[in-house]
């Protein structure tokens, strides 16, 4: 893999993190994640699925279909626990 897609890839991910301690915080600090033990799961689960598709975006672009399948696969996961936590905050 070329350098500068190593170095995209680190730069996604570390703002994918940086928005994941600033939406928890503000998540935090309104009180919507005040009792609510499913947020950090619901927040992480969108970190992935967003870093995976990313990626999976990028593989496709380069056309390396493999990884692109098992990234894009990766992101599908994330979505379904995505669903599987909100649903979980629902019915409680």
């Amino acid at each position: 893999m070329e350098e500068s897609y190593k170095k995209i890839f680190m730069l996604t991910d570390l703002l994918l993190l940086l928005t994941l301690a600033v939406g928890y915080f503000i998540m935090y600090f309104t009180g919507i994640a005040h009792g609510e033990v499913n947020v950090p799961l619901l927040l992480m689960s969108v970190f992935g699925l967003t870093s995976f598709f990313s990626k999976a975006a990028i593989y496709t672009v380069k056309g390396e279909i493999g990884r692109s399948v098992a990234m894009y696969f990766s992101s599908f996961c994330f979505l379904v626990a995505f669903f599987v936590t909100l649903v979980f905050m629902v019915i409680s």
